[in-house]
Order: structure tokens, then sequence, then C-alpha cells
């Protein structure tokens, strides 16, 4: 029984020179990588600089928060680990290279859900539209996509038609044109996933398919049109076409990529015409969708690939449209989807997250630990007896204790490079510095980061901060050291909005669809001025992601 006692404890010391080594460890790491904690932050606070605006607010908006299928970048960024990688101002601010007017909004939203005093920020104005379009992609960037609310309808099964960056915008347009408004979208029929035949489209779509959204990708152009149905598309038991009128029927075109770019296009609806006869939809088993005579006709033949018709008769398309460029051309997706009204859930982001701050992850372990030990102790008191083994249970008590929290020392620091390598990309992760750039533009207070500006990097705007090439003088700074820039605020924001996500892109997997940003009509000509003068030849590297403030047209 010695010669066990005494093997016990000689395991017993060796996990503790394990746990010793772990810390050592983990402590060196911290040190090569730069985390520290800095003498004189206030553990309370956050200071931030976004874009050049400045926020303040308490910790404890982020701890403990949890984005259900993603990374929470920003509460794991600003966990009690500090990291000398996160950029900084002069004033020792924490640099946060995005959107200032989509943070401030999302920060509020956190505020809110987490019931803290409504001081703690200013509320400021509401959201202007154009910044609403791009706050899906800031929220995605910083795991924060709980806290905005939904636009658009939800997609029940998804969709392959639409990008992830482009479902809310285009689903709110189609919501829109829908009579009764609906909320919901259901999948009920996908040509890539049940077949390219009349069969099993009216075999998904059948008597329960009142009002539907048909969707249809079309060319190498990736156009998107369709049309919306109130009735079944259920043909008749003796198999003949049925010639069907359709209250509030209508085709559309979501997109169309040959008109100058992407995202340069403006959805479009077309109603009847009052002379149609009738003729708005046409039902039978050996066809597809099929709206009007000849206006939007998925051909299903023998063959592949199924092309689209696509000659307005029955559909008020007005002459000098692109759509009938469309017709002959190969199909790439059908979707055909169910719209309707769904019961709305009132559970807040707050109620819908398991909130667990640091003291109740102090229990969690104790408890495991404790459970863990009594389980030994149940076997050492058969072998030595209770009094040795009541010894050994406390050690071991303490000895579980420690490795629990070495193991969630390791998993925080490895979720900190994590969020590190998300926000700010993986090089700065594994200690690149990237230099901060306060900028005048104007008058108006700027900052972002040189890799930000140097996304396109041919450009000439990646020359002008290039400073080991190009220095800066005296006339190109302000009195306060701040870079000059002879633009427009709002124009040049828009500008860093692009070169933020083109520069994502480059290491965030889910950014390789990217979203796109809007420009005021009236900001366009000092736009696409400042465009053609610092991105000689790679003007489309801005353009491409950019469209026209405007809203959808119905015509």
């Amino acid at each position: 029984m010695e010669a066990v006692l005494s093997q016990r404890r000689k395991e017993m010391s060796q996990a503790w020179e394990d746990v010793d080594r772990g810390w050592h460890e983990l402590n060196q790491c911290r040190i090569d990588a730069g985390i520290t904690k800095p003498s004189g932050s206030q553990q309370g606070m956050l200071r931030l600089n976004v874009g050049g605006s400045h926020l303040n607010f308490r910790r404890c908006i982020l701890a403990g928060r949890k984005e259900p299928s993603a990374t929470w970048a920003l509460g794991n960024l600003f966990e009690s680990v500090w990291d000398d990688r996160l950029p900084r101002d002069s004033d020792g601010r924490i640099v946060l290279d995005e959107s200032p007017a989509c943070v401030k909004h999302l920060i509020h939203s956190l505020i809110e859900s987490s019931g803290a005093a409504p001081g703690s920020l200013p509320r400021g104005d509401t959201l202007a539209l154009d910044e609403m379009v791009y706050l899906p992609y800031v929220a995605r960037a910083l795991g924060l996509s709980a806290y905005i609310p939904r636009q658009g309808m939800e997609v029940v099964g998804g969709t392959t038609s639409l990008s992830h960056c482009e479902v809310g915008e285009l689903t709110a347009t189609l919501q829109g044109w829908c009579p009764g408004n609906p909320n919901t979208m259901r999948l009920l029929y996908r040509a890539s996933r049940d077949g390219w035949s009349p069969y099993p489209f009216h075999a998904s779509c059948g008597n329960n398919s009142p009002n539907t959204i048909t969707l249809l990708r079309v060319g190498a152009s990736q156009s998107i049109v369709g049309g919306f149905s109130s009735v079944p598309w259920s043909p008749h038991a003796y198999g003949g076409d049925s010639i069907m009128s359709s209250l509030g029927a209508f085709i559309f075109m979501l997109k169309d990529s040959d008109m100058g770019g992407p995202n340069s296009f403006q959805p479009v609806k077309w109603g009847k015409r009052d002379n149609n006869g009738g003729c708005d939809v046409v039902v039978g088993a050996s066809r597809g969708p099929y709206f009007g005579r000849t206006d939007l006709v998925v051909n299903f033949n023998n063959y592949f690939p199924v092309t689209l018709q696509a000659q307005p008769y029955s559909y008020d398309v007005p002459s000098g449209s692109t759509f009938p460029n469309l017709n002959g051309q190969t199909i790439t997706e059908i979707e055909v989807f169910q719209v309707y009204s769904a019961a709305a859930t009132t559970s807040s982001p707050s109620k819908r997250l398991k909130i667990q701050g640091p003291e109740d992850t102090h229990g969690a372990v104790s408890t495991s630990s404790t459970n863990t030990a009594s389980r030994e102790a149940n076997s050492d008191a058969e072998t030595f007896g209770n009094a040795i083994a009541g010894a050994l249970m406390e050690e071991r008590i303490a000895l579980h204790q420690a490795e629990a929290e070495l193991e969630q020392a390791h998993s925080k620091a490895a979720a900190s490079g994590d969020a590190l390598a998300a926000v700010y990309g993986p090089e700065v992760a594994r200690g690149a510095i990237d230099t901060v750039v306060e900028l005048s533009v104007r008058g108006t207070r700027m900052t972002t980061l040189r890799s930000t500006l140097q996304a396109c990097r041919e450009s000439a705007l990646a020359a002008l901060f290039n400073e080991d090439k190009w220095p800066p003088t005296d006339k190109d700074v302000d009195e306060q050291g701040r870079r000059l820039i002879n633009c427009s605020p709002a124009v040049f924001q828009k500008v860093l909005d692009v070169l933020r996500m083109r520069k994502r892109a480059a290491w965030a997997a889910s950014d390789r669809e990217l979203a796109h940003v809007r420009v005021d009509a009236a900001d366009r000509p000092a736009f696409d001025s400042f465009v053609n003068m610092y991105f000689p030849g790679f003007e489309n590297f801005i353009t491409d992601m950019v469209v026209p403030q405007g809203s959808a047209r119905s015509g």
C-alpha cells in the first residue's frame, strides 16, 4: 500500500509540475505576442477611436456575450486580456477601422440589450439609409449580426440565387412589391436540387403554392428575373394548358449585371397590361413557371440547358428595357418560394443568448473539479482508508481547479488571437504592425490604418501613403500632424468603406461575396472625380462595389 500511495503522490506532483510548466509556456507566448496589461488603463472602460470618432463605454457591455454561429470577435478582442498588437492612436485609444456610424449604432444596440444606463453613450442621429445598407456587413465583421433588425423577409430553406450580402436588401424590395407585405419566403422548389423538369416543379409546388415568388438566375451575367403569382401552379387533370388570371401578378428584374457593373442596376417590376386578356400566368403539366403569353417563360425541354423566353406581351415592360436581351439565354438556377406572413417573435438578443460572467465560470470550474475529485476519493478510500483519501481529495480539488483554469486561459488566449485575426487580419495577429494614420479631410478628423489606404497596391492613393518613398512634407499635414486630404468627408468615407471591404476579403472567407455601398446622387460627381484621380487604371476596384443612392423602381 505504501508503494501505491507513493506512486499516487508522485503522479500528483508531476501533474502540478505540468500545470506550472503550462502557465510558464502560456505566459511566454503572451510576452512573445505582445499581450500585456498596460498600466494606467481603466479596466472598467473601453476607449475606442472608430474611424476618427471617439467612443467610451463600459466593458461589461461586451462581457461574456457569444454569437450563436460565429466567433464573437468584438467581445473576445476586448476581453480582460489586453493586447499590444491592437492599433492605438496618439491618445492611447484602440483604433477600430470601421464605419463610425455603423459601430456606434451597434454599440447602442448592445447597451440597450444589456440594460445599461441610457446615458452610457449619446444616441445621436438615426442611422442614414446609405449606412443602413452597409450595417449588416459591419455587424458580420464584428460578430454582431444578432443585434441588428432583419432586413427584408426571412428565407426559410435558403437561396442560391441571391448572395448573403444582397439577400436582405433584395428580399426587402420583393416584400414591398408583394400584396399584403409578407415577411417570410419558404423554399418550395430549387431546380439544381429537385430536378430540371416540369414533374419535380409541380410535385414541389402544386396546391401548396398560392402566392409565390419565382427567381431565375440567367446567363453568364448572372442577372436575376422572376415573377409573382397568386394562383397555385397546379395543372388540371386532363393535362392541357390553362390560361389563368392572377390577382396582383407582376414580373420583375432584380439584377442586370450587364448594366455597367454588378451593383449598378436598380430593381424594377412591371405590372399587367390593361388589355392582356387575362393571360397573367399559364399552368400546364408540361410547363414550368410561365408568366404572360411569352413574357417570362421557363422552357423545360427534353434536354439541358434550360432557356428563358423573355418577349414582353402581357406585362407592361417599356421599350428600351434590357429585359428582352435575356431572351434565349441559359437559366442557371430556378427557385420558387411561397410568400406569407408568419407570426413575429419578440425575444431580444440578451434573452436569446446565454450570458456567462467570470463569476459563473469560476463556479462551473469549482463544481466540476469537486465532482471529479469526489469520484476519485471513493476509489482512494477503498485502498488507503478515509483519512488518507480525504487528504488526497483536497489536493486533487486544487489540482483540477488549476488545470481547468489553465485550460480556460489557453481558450481565452486563443479566442483573443482569433478575434484579432478576424478584425485586423492574420498579419497583425502574427505580430506585424499596421500603422495608424490620422487624417484631416477638409477639416474633419478621420482615422484609418495604412493597410486600408494601400488595399489597392498599384493605386495613386497607396503610393501617396508609402512614406518610405514619399515622406510627407509640412504642407501635407496640419498643425496636429494629420495628413491633409482635399476631398468631401462624405465621399472619402465611402472610399474607405470600399477599401476596408476589399482588404478584409483577402483573409476572411465569409467576405468573399462582398457587400456594396451607396453614394448619394449629389455626391457621385465628386466621388467619381476622386476615384479617377487616385485610382487611375483601377477605377473598377472601387466603382464595382458602389451603387447610386436611390430606391427600387416600379414601371
